[in-house]
């Protein structure tokens, strides 16, 4: 390969040749691995992507690993909904690796959300769905995406309307017929982008299947459906650990008028450990599409507000209480308890941990009772579940 010398303008000006026979049209984009451009096939006189990777990265083993894994993934598998691969090679004269791609226009997810805000369950489901057995078919072809993102799902204009497309393999993990991996990830090393990472990804596992992949598509419909990441943190290594160690904000709670049955779907694909998961991404669209998506769930009504007794507390925002649905109880509540994190919920077979606010209570919840402690104040009377604080008949 050519010295970086050799490219030294940043990008390539329109009416270059690469290879003999792609010329540049436009620069499409640019990063810190290479171009993206648009480009005519001299020979077939077909438009295509032209992905073009910096002499100056091409040094690094790891980035050119990384520019040859993406055309060998994704030119291993023939579906729809993943961007076809054409032609992969090197001009010798300018020095430069080149992917050739099918041209796409239109948006990727990202944009798409930043355009409109939060889908509504139908179109975020007509959307990802067709990604999801796009997904299912690399996996079954032992191929591992490992970055799936909103930014990696493009939505294609086509005349057959709207079209979503699985790009970008370059950090995909892929297993030759032998079983033996293509592409070894050192342990420790953290690819990906880390707001959809796996906790398994975010540790630095070097072994990583499929459930990974389920974990990310749970974070993009989840984004998809809320507006909200079920993670956020000031700096990166604040992010991984969250993720690592911490529940993910339930969705329940970031949409709450999605339809149950949805919501406990995306919520088995967040489960910590990956056994927990769906087991394959085919039983994740599956469960997806036997949702019921005419049954939003509706933020739970506010009691009638009565006045508190003397002596009681009228509100209980220092307190946290364990709550399971139930029939009313009446307990005694002991004053003086410091505000503590304990398990709240269990939305889709998954526990999670959260404060929760008195006004989202969910309907008829029965109150834990507290364990004993000494206190020197006085008692106040019994109060009911449903926030009655006067003493039942």
């Amino acid at each position: 390969m050519s010295e970086p010398s050799t490219q030294r303008s940043e990008h390539l000006a329109a009416g270059a040749v690469i290879a003999q026979r792609y010329r540049v049209i436009r620069l499409l984009g640019s990063g810190g691995m290479g171009a993206v451009y648009e480009a005519e096939n001299t020979w077939t006189h077909r438009r295509v992507a032209l992905k073009t990777m910096r002499a100056e990265v091409a040094t690094s083993e790891l980035y050119l690993q990384r520019f040859k894994q993406e055309a060998r993934a994704a030119s291993r598998l023939a579906h729809p909904n993943i961007v076809d691969v054409l032609d992969m090679g090197e001009d010798a004269e300018l020095g430069a690796l080149y992917i050739v791609q099918e041209f796409l226009s239109g948006c990727d997810l990202r944009t798409r959300l930043e355009q409109v805000g939060r889908l509504d369950p139908s179109t975020a489901l007509s959307l990802l769905l067709p990604v999801m057995d796009a997904l299912a078919t690399a996996h079954k072809a032992g191929i591992v995406h490992r970055d799936l993102k909103p930014d990696n799902i493009f939505l294609a204009d086509t005349a057959r309307g709207v079209v979503p497309k699985l790009i970008d393999f370059g950090i995909a993990k892929v297993v030759g017929d032998d079983g033996g991996s293509l592409q070894k990830t050192s342990t420790g090393l953290v690819m990906g982008t880390p707001y959809y990472m796996s906790p398994e990804q975010a540790r630095g596992d070097s072994n990583l299947g499929p459930p990974a992949d389920i974990w990310s598509m749970g974070v993009v419909l989840y984004q998809a459906l809320s507006e909200k990441r079920p993670y956020s943190a000031t700096n990166i290594n604040l992010l991984l650990a969250k993720i690592i160690y911490e529940e993910p904000l339930p969705l329940a709670e970031a949409a709450p008028d999605l339809p149950p049955a949805l919501v406990a779907v995306i919520d088995c694909a967040l489960r910590k450990e990956p056994g927990l998961r769906h087991a394959t991404m085919t039983e994740f669209a599956e469960a997806l599409r036997g949702c019921d998506l005419t049954a939003p769930t509706a933020p739970p009504a506010l009691p009638t507000t009565q006045p508190a007794p003397a002596g009681l507390p009228s509100t209980f925002s220092g307190l946290d209480l364990a709550i399971q649905p139930a029939s009313d109880a009446v307990v005694q509540p002991a004053p003086g308890f410091h505000a503590r994190r304990v398990v709240t919920g269990f939305v889709g077979s998954a526990w999670y941990s959260r404060r929760l606010p008195c006004s989202q209570w969910p309907e008829r919840p029965q109150i834990a009772r507290l364990p004993n402690r000494p206190s020197t104040h006085p008692r106040p009377g019994p109060f009911r579940s449903r926030f009655s604080l006067r003493r039942p008949p």
